[in-house]
């Protein structure tokens, strides 16, 4: 909670709207079959550099939950049928095909 009071909350600090720009670029961006999940997301080399700014080591705060926090408004996330997050802009998320995906073959479901 202490870091969330830090923050302003009329607006983003520079860091985090770097953070933001990049996370809505990489889903303006996205083509893949499937929904991306944040685990794409963090493999995307901005993202990675942003979060890392405005979530370094050490902060207990989880991309996901400045999501949820900081850009709720825009972006919206749903567990997938093998426990990833899928995201995307608020209204345009796929959830009943993200609930449907299953676990391959031999993997188990992780929560």
């Amino acid at each position: 909670e202490r870091f969330f009071a830090e923050l302003p909350e009329d607006r983003f600090t520079a860091d985090e709207e770097r953070l933001r720009s990049s996370l809505l670029d990489f889903l303006d961006a996205w083509r893949g079959r499937e929904q991306p999940t944040l685990s794409h997301a963090g493999g995307d080399s901005q993202v990675r550099r942003n979060r890392a700014l405005v979530l370094p080591k050490g902060v207990p705060v989880s991309l996901r939950e400045w999501i949820d926090r900081r850009m709720g408004a825009e972006v919206e996330m749903v567990k997938d049928g093998t426990g990833q997050l899928v995201f995307g802009p608020r209204g345009a998320l796929d959830a009943d095909a993200a609930s449907r995906k299953r676990p391959r073959e031999g993997r188990e479901f992780r929560e």
